[in-house]
């Protein structure tokens, strides 16, 4: 036996003490991150989609959230008397263009789930 291999097997056997005993391992995350470093784990397909929707879903959410932000911005804004009539109008073009903007995030996202319902790996 290598000295390498005495050494790890000495390494895992003490993780088995220490695991029998209650407590956790103390080589094994170590050793265990080493080797994720040099040989990384693949993400399977199923684990990248998941990962795609969720982005997706997080990206709908917020659109949804502004788009409720904007409305009441809005509404607060209609009552606004201290400001000139042009001001207001500006005021208003620049929360259109805003909703515009949150609309085609919106529907981006909603079309990015709908792909990705349409092409789901299988397990």
């Amino acid at each position: 036996m290598t000295p390498i291999g005495t050494n790890l097997g000495f390494m895992i056997g003490l993780d088995e003490v220490l695991k029998a005993s209650g407590r956790d391992a103390f080589f094994r995350p170590i050793l265990g991150a080493g080797f994720n470093k040099i040989l990384p784990c693949k993400a399977t397909n199923l684990d990248q989609w998941r990962d795609a929707y969720i982005e997706a879903a997080k990206q709908i959410n917020d659109s949804k959230n502004t788009e409720k932000a904007l409305s009441e911005i809005i509404k607060q804004a209609q009552e606004l008397n201290e400001i000139s009539d042009d001001d207001k109008r500006d005021y208003f073009k620049v929360l259109s263009e805003m909703i515009n903007i949150n609309k085609e995030d919106l529907d981006s996202a909603k079309f990015k789930i709908q792909e990705l319902i349409d092409n789901k790996p299988i397990k």
